[in-house]
């Protein structure tokens, strides 16, 4: 009896759970739905800021122009100039086993560390901001975490599109400009396009803006990026101060490209260097293939053109060392690239290996990667000045200012700009009925003509 008790209490017990989750169902599950995602979106980020952070290189530039007047390329040249990583000298005997060799760098963490921070506000305040433009950043991302879903089905499809500039729309469209408070807030380059498109190449029927995405100086690096992102808090972004923004270059996917890494990915795993900020090691990460999708001296000559646009602004300031540094980052559709130029001190930085955006074997993106791209599309509030200490370590490494002189290095800065100019091509001008228009060729009514 004792038993059938019990079993009849279990069964009363589960009735009424079933009736209370009925109700739920009926009455307030899209709260419940809401709890769990602020949960989860909570969760996601206290594991960002505590296990995650990419490494930036440094890097050194090499000129060939000692004979040369002119020392200027555009983007996609690759004449005068050349990049490579930054190694450390260090006196080791011969006769001792080869150490492998050693690279100055900095951790994302580091460079981004005022992002860390916000967040971490963030979730010590449950999400209440007093800072109004890192509360609408935060929103944004909040937002792209709820419907990420959605914008995932786009990229899948990316492998039907023909050209660059659809790949370039649909990334911009169903992730970049998400992470920014109105993602209307953007424009790609219109100039080299291989294909306009008014609307979003996916069929989402989302039209697209484009506009002159010309940057740089005609006297060093020069030419048009992308896109350019405006992270701004008014959705009539085209009287912003563009100076503000993040600039992007995206490339289409190439198969056998990616094969050939899959192919290598035993040696990319095997294959680590050290990199050392301050004091520490941290890895290098995987060995790169030879073949690179993103032209990786076309981002450092953007990182560098944009910076002295940055520098040139603060041209009145006699003590420029605070100048903010901007970063820019190169994207596939699986895939990106990072690189930061700091004119003042002289070095240039670079993400070690290209950083995964899908989870691996999965069409789901990687949050942490999420989060990176929306620390770089709001860099103006969230990039940070490394530490005197981790400053005096990187500076002059790249190199750049000896091998152009100063006087010439101060005419470059001056003839830096970013000539941002956004033409909504998309828009068309709404119907006035005519009853509404004043007719200035109207005749004058008959006690006028009497005057």
């Amino acid at each position: 009896m004792a038993f059938v008790f019990r079993q009849g209490t279990f069964t009363l017990l589960k009735v009424k759970l079933n009736l209370r989750v009925s109700f739920l169902t009926k009455h307030g599950l899209h709260i419940c739905k809401d709890d769990l995602q602020n949960t989860s979106f909570r969760n996601n980020l206290k594991n960002y800021i505590t296990d995650h952070k990419y490494s930036l290189t440094a890097v050194r530039i090499y000129g060939n122009h000692d004979l040369e007047e002119v020392v200027s390329e555009t983007f996609s040249e690759s004449t005068f100039w050349r990049f490579g990583l930054y190694r450390i000298k260090e006196n080791v005997n011969s006769e001792c086993t080869k150490e492998p060799v050693k690279h100055l760098g900095t951790r994302s963490s580091t460079i981004f560390a005022r992002g860390y921070n916000a967040v971490e506000r963030f979730l010590q305040t449950k999400g209440k901001l007093e800072n109004s433009h890192e509360d609408a950043a935060l929103r944004a991302l909040k937002k792209f975490y709820v419907n990420k879903e959605e914008h995932e089905k786009s990229w899948v499809k990316l492998k039907d599109v023909s050209s660059e500039g659809q790949v370039t729309a649909v990334i911009t469209q169903h992730l970049l400009s998400q992470l920014l408070p109105f993602p209307s807030s953007y424009f790609l380059d219109n100039i080299h396009s291989k294909s306009l498109m008014d609307k979003c190449p996916c069929g989402c029927e989302q039209p697209l803006n484009f506009g002159s995405t010309l940057l740089g100086s005609p006297h060093l690096f020069h030419g048009f990026v992308d896109g350019v992102l405006i992270p701004t808090n008014r959705d009539h972004f085209t009287e912003e101060n563009y100076t503000k923004s993040a600039v992007f270059t995206a490339r289409k996917k190439n198969d056998d490209i990616y094969y050939h890494r899959l192919m290598n990915k035993e040696r990319m795993d095997e294959s680590e260097e050290n990199v050392i900020d301050g004091d520490e090691e941290i890895p290098n990460g995987e060995y790169k293939s030879e073949i690179n999708v993103i032209d990786e001296k076309q981002l450092c000559k953007q990182a560098i053109a944009i910076a002295l646009c940055k520098y040139q602004e603060h041209s009145d300031i006699k003590d420029r060392s605070d100048v903010p540094i901007v970063p820019v980052f190169g994207i596939t559709s699986d895939s990106f690239e990072v690189a930061v130029h700091d004119p003042v001190h002289d070095y240039l930085l670079k993400s070690n290996k290209p950083i995964n955006l899908f989870e691996e074997d999965s069409q789901n993106l990687k949050f942490s990667s999420v989060v990176d791209l929306w620390l770089l599309i709001n860099h103006s509030m969230f990039l940070t000045t490394p530490s005197p200490h981790v400053v005096q370590r990187l500076s002059g490494t790249a190199n750049l200012i000896p091998q152009l002189g100063e006087k010439r290095f101060e005419n470059i800065v001056k003839s830096s700009r970013w000539m941002f100019l956004p033409y909504l091509h998309h828009q068309s001008f709404p119907e006035i009925p005519e009853d509404a228009i004043k007719y200035v060729d109207k005749k004058e009514n008959a006690l006028g003509d009497k005057h």
